[in-house]
């Protein structure tokens, strides 16, 4: 797995250089990911009668209005997605009241879902939100915000920051801990917590040290989750990866949508064009960006953060 997403980020990095030195705007990448969406449909049909086959002979089977139920609300949250993703590359002419009211539907369709799912994983549901939020907070908003500190090369610094914290995050703390479970455990949630009280801090050295020990925390997390959720008797060790990225996935939509609804509501009530948060040219509007976006982000990072650690389980 370590190797094909190696050659993931090796192709996305050829793409991203033929993208810039054709001066493209990233249209290449976002065709190919288009494409690539549309090929992971088949692949989902495909998944579902997998894990189907799993509970083919059990007592208590899902009836099919469930699944089409299912289906139409999942179609209905990522069709809510797909129009705010539109939002970033063209421009659509939406009122504001429309476009928080795609992000309202968006996330009373995602909270549904959720609701549904609620006796899976009920152990670990609170830490997969919360990587999902974070991974999204790290690499779609801060990826833009890096801009107002670092200009253009910001994005390209957050994804290095992410790539370093996420592979070496789980060698830095077993290090520092002497290979002590608990005691490496309690250090990286208190570099989560540590790095989302710097990034209030409006100082470039603090962005940079706040962003690597987020990621940190997210590279030591990742793989004690797999570890946790192979060993436990009560899980199904088939389904468990599913599950670890479906509410990861669900925390990264939780992530998306707060900072669609904070920029649409903040820009209606500023008359200010914030949607150009996505092609940002200047800096001159970094404190709107900051206090309006930036913070508020944080500060719910922080609270789903802190709802993770309450319950996680400690380890002896």
């Amino acid at each position: 797995m370590k190797r094909l997403y190696w050659l993931v980020f090796a192709l996305l990095g050829i793409m991203l250089a033929i993208d810039l030195s054709l001066d493209l705007s990233y249209t290449l990448t976002f065709s190919v990911l288009a494409l690539l969406y549309l090929g992971a449909i088949p692949g989902g049909v495909l998944l579902g009668n997998f894990v189907n086959d799993f509970y083919q002979h059990r007592s208590h089977k899902i009836h099919r209005l469930h699944h089409i139920w299912c289906w139409l609300l999942s179609l209905i949250g990522f069709a809510g997605i797909a129009v705010l993703t539109t939002l970033r590359k063209a421009h659509l002419n939406l009122p504001s009241w429309v476009t928080l009211a795609i992000i309202a539907i968006a996330l009373i369709v995602f909270s549904i879902e959720l609701y549904s799912d609620r006796h899976v994983l009920p152990d670990y549901k609170m830490r997969l939100l919360n990587r999902g939020f974070l991974i999204s907070f790290v690499l779609l908003f801060n990826s833009f915000f890096a801009y107002f500190y670092w200009e253009s090369i910001g994005m390209y610094l957050v994804f290095g920051l992410y790539l370093l914290g996420f592979e070496a995050g789980y060698a830095v703390f077993q290090v520092l801990t002497k290979h002590q479970t608990a005691l490496a455990q309690r250090l990286s949630q208190g570099s989560l917590i540590v790095g989302h009280l710097l990034l209030l801090i409006p100082w470039r050295l603090s962005y940079l040290v706040a962003l690597l020990l987020i990621t940190l925390y997210i590279g030591y997390d990742n793989p004690t989750i797999n570890t946790t959720l192979y060993e436990a008797t009560d899980i199904d060790h088939d389904l468990a990866i599913v599950h670890k990225y479906r509410f990861s996935t669900y925390g990264g939509l939780l992530g998306q949508l707060t900072m669609f609804g904070l920029l649409v509501a903040v820009s209606a009530i500023m008359a200010q064009p914030l949607l150009a948060f996505f092609s940002p040219t200047n800096a001159d509007h970094f404190w709107l960006y900051n206090v309006a976006l930036n913070w508020p982000l944080i500060l719910i990072s922080l609270g789903i953060s802190f709802g993770n650690i309450r319950h996680e389980p400690q380890h002896i």
